[in-house]
């Protein structure tokens, strides 16, 4: 691993065994984020995105399998670790942003037994002294905008605003500083202006600790206004990656282009607005050749027959055969 790197997912195969099926959720994925960076993981549900934030946090489902590849944590390979050396590591090399606060803070407990709890489950002895994690606890609710935060360790969940809990979630994250949160669409239950809210919350902390960020997301805007690196996941592929602004100014998969075709902008407001046509394939049957070539404009005899490799072009990744002069991609008569 590159010493450059918080993460580096390398070639990685994850399927998922249900009955007699084989679900082939990740195919030769990498992916790597290094210190103070936001990668923006981006798709259409089922593309694999949450698949790829689990085998970060070392959750996997027990019918899940990891047949190829590493993923290499702060110099830690996570492939082939036992559930109890997992566990130590998540809080303190590796922390979850979690999508939904109202599902994930227990009613029934004060903000504070929830914080403490996460501390004393993750850290072995580390902050067991009650008054000094009380004293952390607070600062890091007033670090993430919770004015008065001594007063509100007391208090429970549904006492606090669907903004205010996602905060409460993301102090919890950064209890024991690790060097990676994930952060797995925090954002969409939010109204847009917590949302923008969050965002910039997000940004101020990279900026100030130098934490390195997993966003996966499906809102292409977020993406833009947050991130470093863009990566675009289609039927459990890596199909492109790039720099954030490279990405928006020139995406180079056809998939990628169809989905920024498919945000609302002022710039198309007296237009229909796009859509992909068709869906994401069955994970369990995938098609030969390129997964995307049944929706693509661009596809080609050889889209349907080989599955394209990757094409390097500086920093930036993309599986398209019209991308790769070997290919023998030439474009149908009257496509788009």
């Amino acid at each position: 691993m590159s010493t450059a790197s918080v993460l580096e997912v390398s070639g990685v195969d994850v399927v998922y065994h249900a009955q007699s099926l084989e679900l082939h959720a990740l195919r030769d994925v990498t992916v790597t984020v290094a210190p103070g960076e936001i990668v923006g993981v981006i798709g259409e549900s089922g593309c694999g995105k949450s698949t790829l934030a689990n085998l970060t946090l070392g959750l996997l489902p027990p019918n899940g399998e990891i047949r190829a590849g590493s993923v290499v944590l702060d110099g830690t390979d996570l492939v082939g670790l036992d559930k109890e050396a997992l566990r130590r590591l998540r809080g303190r090399r590796v922390a979850l942003i979690p999508q939904d606060p109202l599902q994930s803070l227990n009613p029934t407990l004060t903000i504070g037994r929830q914080m403490a709890d996460a501390v004393l489950a993750h850290a072995d002895r580390r902050g067991r002294n009650g008054g000094e994690l009380r004293r952390r606890m607070a600062e890091m609710l007033e670090r993430v905008g919770i004015p008065d935060a001594a007063h509100q360790l007391s208090r429970y969940p549904h006492e606090f605003s669907g903004g205010m809990r996602q905060r409460i979630l993301i102090a919890t994250a950064l209890l024991l500083g690790p060097p990676l949160l994930v952060a797995d669409e925090p954002t969409s239950a939010l109204d847009v202006t917590l949302e923008a809210q969050i965002v910039e919350l997000l940004r101020e902390l990279r900026e100030e600790r130098g934490t390195a960020i997993m966003f996966v997301t499906h809102n292409v805007g977020v993406v833009a206004q947050l991130v470093d690196r863009v990566v675009v996941m289609y039927a459990g592929r890596v199909v492109e990656s790039a720099d954030v602004r490279a990405f928006f100014a020139d995406p180079r998969h056809p998939y990628s282009r169809a989905l920024l075709d498919a945000v609302p902008s002022h710039r198309r407001r007296e237009r229909r607005l796009a859509t992909i046509p068709g869906r994401v394939p069955s994970l369990a049957q995938l098609p030969v050749g390129c997964a995307f070539a049944d929706r693509c404009p661009l596809a080609a005899s050889v889209c349907h027959a080989v599955d394209p490799p990757p094409v390097v072009d500086g920093r930036s990744v993309v599986r398209c055969h019209a991308r790769d002069p070997r290919s023998g991609w030439q474009q149908a008569p009257g496509a788009a």
